[in-house]
């Protein structure tokens, strides 16, 4: 398994679906994720920091 490290600065007011994270961290999935929870399950793990950065770990099995 491999982990892929995604920075992504994100402004105060832009806020992300997460259809759209899926999109930007070009996650080949054939479905709709509709909570945080179910992007965990495919392996993202999600970091926001102070400075607007949000940091994507991407999990690859």
């Amino acid at each position: 398994m491999r982990t892929e490290r995604k920075v992504v600065t994100l402004l105060k007011e832009e806020e992300l679906t997460i259809n759209e994270i899926a999109k930007y961290l070009m996650i080949p999935t054939g479905k709709l994720f509709h909570t945080l929870k179910e992007l965990e399950i495919a392996g993202v793990v999600m970091q926001k920091q102070r400075n607007n950065r949000t940091i994507f770990y991407i999990n690859f099995r």
